[in-house]
């Protein structure tokens, strides 16, 4: 008799960890949020393939118990991969909770033979897949978003960021692959696989006191320095702020700066330089030019290298470049989502000879990289004329950590 999904699921698990607490506690977080999506992959028909990673792929499937509902189902060979019973129980757990229009909706799993099915709600591309789409598409050599597109991505970002900080979580993993975006121009963070609890208490409304992480975990090019050092006294939530630094000039440049590099030559660059900026990215003088002060002065809040200094999310919320820059989601689908690439071929061209023209004025014009949709009074606003103003930004201090004291040194063996 072929067994039941949930029996596959109870007997896999106790092969990967067989302690019957640590069963209990991920069957626990694995079960459906709400209005329950049947279990067992017969129910899915799995459609095109959205994108793999180190240890998983990602499906669009369709779910006929449902009328046909669509859904993506993020599926974990647990075999092939390294994957522990501690990182699949995190990442359910994790997602489970979490309710928020800028985090993806997880909808419940189950394990099935060798794999784990994780059903959340379907959002049809990455940003990544986007920036590969646009260097397919034409040149990237001045950008490859405008400002106005950045901040409103990064806007969203900062604002699930601002929710899953408050309630005890550090993603650890924030880049471009895992922000996703949805055809009504909606922003989600996605891939919670490394995402780890801070709070004692998370997800609840009890106030409670934020405790470090030590753990080693991240990509290393929008990994925060502080995550790579292993301090003894560790890192907080400051440590996604950093790598939404670096995803900002990945929005820019189109990779993260380093990422031509290995990952340790990448940890030792990122600890022995001054943070990156615009202009330590570009192969050209003058190449990023059309982006103004407030853009880099937001790079630079998100880079301070000593983390009791940078801001958190809903500081960061607040930065002049959010606040003058970004527009609403319409925008996302106007700006991002609604190219045509042989009309946006021609129009860039004309906006390139501007930003030349522009540039031989030394001012910041419109980006070469503005997408043929957006009219032309929403590009006209991107001079940055007012970043000629001192906009000084000013935030609360937290105090450093305390530092533990240095171990104990044994005392002098004695001579005989």
């Amino acid at each position: 008799m072929q067994q039941q999904p949930q029996q596959q699921h109870d007997q896999l698990l106790g092969r990967l960890h067989p302690t019957a607490s640590s069963t209990s506690m991920f069957n626990a977080a694995a079960a459906a949020v709400g209005d329950s999506w049947p279990r067992g992959k017969a129910n899915y028909s799995m459609q095109k393939l959205l994108g793999t990673g180190a240890t998983s792929k990602v499906y669009r499937a369709i779910c006929p118990a449902r009328n046909n509902a669509e859904i993506a189902i993020k599926v974990v060979n647990l075999d092939s991969s390294s994957v522990s019973m501690d990182e699949l129980h995190r990442e359910t757990q994790g997602m489970k909770k979490l309710r928020h229009e800028n985090i993806v909706a997880y909808y419940g799993s189950f394990i099935e033979d060798k794999f784990l099915f994780i059903l959340m709600d379907l959002c049809e591309r990455s940003l990544l897949d986007v920036i590969n789409k646009v260097k397919v598409a034409r040149s990237i050599a001045h950008g490859v978003f405008e400002e106005h597109t950045i901040a409103t991505i990064v806007r969203e970002v900062l604002k699930g960021l601002q929710y899953i900080h408050e309630n005890g979580l550090v993603h650890r993993d924030i880049k471009c692959g895992n922000i996703l975006l949805k055809n009504d121009g909606s922003v989600q963070i996605a891939d919670f696989g490394v995402t780890a609890f801070i709070n004692t208490n998370p997800l609840t409304g009890l106030s409670v006191n934020p405790v470090s992480r030590h753990t080693f975990v991240g990509t290393p090019c929008w990994m925060a320095p502080e995550v790579m050092e292993q301090r003894q006294y560790g890192y907080t939530t400051k440590a996604d702020i950093w790598s939404l630094g670096i995803t900002a000039l990945e929005l820019v440049t189109g990779s993260a700066p380093y990422a031509k590099f290995p990952p340790l030559k990448v940890i030792i660059l990122t600890l022995n330089n001054d943070p990156p900026n615009l202009a330590s990215v570009e192969e050209k003088p003058g190449q990023y030019s059309a982006y103004g002060h407030k853009f880099r002065k937001f790079v630079s809040a998100c880079l301070v290298r000593n983390d009791s200094e940078r801001p958190s999310a809903k500081q960061m919320l607040q930065h002049p470049f959010i606040k003058a820059k970004a527009k609403d989601k319409e925008y996302i689908v106007r700006a991002v989502l609604s190219g045509d690439s042989h009309h946006l071929h021609h129009h860039l061209s004309q906006l390139s000879g501007k930003r030349r023209s522009q540039q031989q004025n030394d001012s910041n014009s419109v980006d070469s990289a503005t997408p043929v949709a957006i009219s032309q009074r929403d590009v006209e606003d991107n001079d940055d004329k007012e970043d000629d103003e001192e906009d000084e930004w000013q935030f609360p201090r937290a105090p450093p950590p305390p530092l533990l004291p240095p171990p104990r040194r044994p005392p002098p063996l004695c001579q005989s």
